[in-house]
């Protein structure tokens, strides 16, 4: 059976990089008749973990339609006697110590070591403290952390499905702290015992997370756990090659929510980051993107955040629409449209759809319809137009267009002087819809009484 979670940190709004992850944690989970699909908050960071920013991930992941199976979600900072217990575990074992070091002097040891060119590492100082000095320092009251204590010959090695085979020689990670002084847990142990409790069978995360995976499953290996399957993707870059996140100035799945983009142009535009899903899968379709995920079709080059490619993907989605469903959103976005059929709605929906893809848009554009424009234009045949517009005894768009050409022929009129004021008196705007749409859909009455 296929369990994989979405474990993001509430730092912060849901952007592109957090969505594709837990789409693709969705995607593969669905696969599976019998799969699985968590959501756990990994609110380990105390200091920057937010209750607000929890809230609008859970809304973002079901606007997305990303519905998790757990009914009551975990919540690491409510797991504390959880992971003391395993903590204590480690201890019986002999598989921790406590470490008394000051901030400054890891601080100067990572200095030295980079300076040295060597890979950051803890360099094992508290590592062979005696009982009695353990028990000097603590009776003295000098903070400390637990730090795994890793065999000296300990290779840490993995498969990844996107990266391959991962490998970390022996003493290249070092002994890291799983305990905070603050007496809590890091993201690496809780993670390790969550994921180990949750009984996750594949992990998809970021690739940035490759070194905590190492640590991760150091924990797993000491503790006689299972591994699960890792597949790390690539990340996200901005159009600058940099990495794309909540603190490099990504867009919030929010903010993309709120411009009218719909959740299923969103998901097809991040099933296309990375992964190279075949043809004939039609990306708009959830289920069909369930049926048909493939993690070993994750590419290792990092993909680009194109909003040209989202829009293509938002006019697609768009146009998959019936006009009789988009003209039955626009009356639910703003009931003042309720004065007007969806079936004569439609008529312009299916003009400006390509121009103005959202629903927000449209009715914006269409706004002519329920609210007068400011228009300070006078024309000379404003009356003339007025009484014979409401004389028509066809009311049909041909019918229109018919009389429109007709009329300005006999008032002399070429086309820009007569169509260009015509359509900013009735609709405010230089472009839009075809004004013998826009005159039939407004009605005789009301366009002759504009220019009455």
């Amino acid at each position: 059976m296929i369990i994989t979670r979405f474990a993001p940190s509430p730092t912060g709004e849901l952007h592109i990089g957090g969505a594709r992850t837990a789409l693709f944690n969705y995607l593969y989970a669905r696969k599976d008749e019998d799969g699985k699909f968590y959501l756990r908050i990994d609110d380990t960071d105390q200091e920057r973990s937010k209750k607000e920013y929890e809230t609008k991930l859970i809304y973002d992941l079901k606007w997305l339609g990303l519905n998790w199976d757990n009914a009551e979600f975990i919540r690491q900072s409510e797991r504390n006697k959880i992971y003391s217990e395993y903590l204590e575990i480690l201890k019986e074992k002999n598989y921790i110590y406590p470490c008394f070091c000051s901030d400054e002097r890891l601080k100067t040891m990572r200095e030295e070591q980079l300076k040295n060119n060597t890979p950051p590492k803890y360099d094992g100082h508290c590592r062979n403290l005696t009982r009695g000095e353990i028990d000097e320092r603590i009776r003295t009251g000098v903070k400390f952390c637990w730090r795994l204590k890793l065999p000296e010959n300990y290779e840490a090695r993995f498969y990844d499905v996107v990266h391959g085979d991962q490998i970390f020689p022996a003493g290249t990670i070092g002994d890291f702290v799983i305990w905070r002084s603050d007496n809590t847990p890091t993201y690496i142990f809780a993670s390790a015992v969550d994921d180990y409790l949750m009984k996750i069978s594949h992990i998809i995360r970021g690739d940035e997370h490759i070194p905590n995976t190492a640590r991760q499953i150091a924990l797993l290996d000491i503790l006689n756990w299972p591994r699960p399957e890792f597949i790390h993707i690539p990340m996200v870059l901005s159009s600058e090659r940099k990495k794309l996140g909540k603190r490099t100035g990504s867009t919030p799945i929010r903010e993309y929510r709120e411009r009218g983009f719909l959740p299923e142009a969103l998901r097809a535009y991040l099933g296309t980051l990375s992964w190279s899903a075949d043809k004939n899968i039609n990306l708009l379709d959830l289920n069909d993107m369930c049926k048909n995920f493939d993690p070993s079709r994750i590419v290792k080059s990092s993909p680009v955040h194109d909003e040209d490619h989202l829009m293509f993907w938002q006019k697609k989605a768009m146009n998959n629409k019936s006009p009789d469903e988009i003209a039955k959103n626009i009356i639910n976005f703003d009931s003042r449209f309720e004065k007007y059929s969806a079936d004569d709605l439609k008529i312009l929906v299916s003009e400006i759809i390509n121009d103005v893809p959202f629903i927000n848009g449209m009715a914006e554009s269409l706004k002519f319809l329920v609210e007068r424009p400011e228009c300070n234009i006078k024309v000379s045949w404003s009356k003339e137009f007025s009484d014979e517009i409401l004389n028509l005894n066809e009311w049909d768009v041909n019918s229109i267009e018919k009389f429109l050409r007709g009329f300005m022929k006999q008032n002399n009129l070429k086309g820009r002087e007569f169509f260009h004021p015509l359509r900013i008196i009735l609709t405010g705007q230089e472009h839009g819809a075809p004004l013998p749409q826009i005159i039939f859909v407004m009605g005789k009455q009301s366009v002759s009484e504009i220019f009455k």
